[in-house]
């Protein structure tokens, strides 16, 4: 089972709050979970957004 939109966002800010120099690098990512609508651990993303899977 996939995680949440919400948990994915949670746990990103919660990680900047610790790290907020990485912000910049997390920028796709902020991005991805900042739009409204979609599902950002779906398989079937559009080119250029973060995907969770290895390529085999």
């Amino acid at each position: 089972m996939p995680l949440s939109h919400d948990r994915i966002r949670t746990t990103v800010e919660t990680w900047l709050a610790r790290r907020p120099h990485e912000r910049e690098q997390l920028g796709a990512l902020l991005d991805a979970l900042g739009r409204t609508g979609g599902d950002i651990t779906s398989r079937s993303t559009s080119a250029g957004e973060p995907r969770s899977s290895v390529p085999t």
